[in-house]
């Protein structure tokens, strides 16, 4: 399985055999127009006191971005029990989030065994960049640096 997550975007995938299986990209509108901050980083700096409209549409739609994951991945929790390694890249707090959901639960814990960090920066959370980042960690990449 791949899962790559943003502030405002998920992609995740399932391979079987080398073959994508099953796929979704779930985005939502949570980072503030021209500023580049997603509302969970403007709240976390400035509290959560008085917000206004749009702040209350990015809040509320951090908190479907998030759950939306959860949703497929337990309505994936059979393949994902068969999946052999969890590789995933995102932020630290938004992954917090995402296993903070209790309904649904998320069906991996976060202390499993099969998380493996993806070890090269990954682009926006888009299918082609699951497929990407599946091809590099399955056949691996041959670089002449220098001497």
């Amino acid at each position: 399985m791949v899962a790559l997550l943003c502030a405002d975007s998920a992609a995740l995938a399932i391979f079987h055999q080398g073959k994508l299986a099953q796929h979704k990209v779930i985005t939502a509108y949570t980072v503030r127009a021209k500023q580049g901050r997603s509302q969970l980083a403007q709240q976390r700096g400035k509290g959560a006191g008085r917000m206004s409209a749009g702040a209350a549409v990015r809040a509320r739609e951090t908190r479907r971005l998030f759950s939306q994951v959860v949703e497929r991945c337990v309505a994936w929790e059979a393949d994902i029990k068969q999946c052999e390694r969890i590789f995933f890249t995102g932020d630290v707090r938004a992954w917090n989030e995402v296993f903070a959901c209790h309904a649904p639960a998320m069906p991996v814990g976060r202390k499993d065994g099969r998380w493996v960090k993806v070890p090269f920066h990954v682009h926006r959370p888009r299918l082609a960049q699951v497929q990407h980042v599946f091809h590099r960690l399955s056949h691996g990449c041959y670089g002449v640096g220098p001497r």
